[in-house]
């Protein structure tokens, strides 16, 4: 759900033309962290669902922290 609302309001931003650069940078430097963090679990050879939480983490915690950073906004 964080995700969502996430994508939700930074499209709002977005159509509204009020995104700001630090933010745009800041969704890049995101997406490439949370993709090299998630690659490095999945290629260490843990299996099972504890690997697919741990490579899922990368991306739902800083979700969750912007879609209560963009709430206050």
């Amino acid at each position: 759900m964080a995700s969502w609302e996430t994508i939700a309001r930074r499209s709002f931003l977005m159509m509204s033309g009020t995104c700001s650069l630090e933010e745009y940078h800041r969704m890049a430097a995101e997406k490439l962290r949370a993709l090299s963090r998630s690659a490095r679990i999945l290629t260490s050879g843990r299996t099972g669902a504890t690997a697919v939480a741990a490579a899922l983490r990368p991306w739902h915690g800083p979700a969750t922290a912007n879609a209560k950073r963009l709430r206050r906004n």
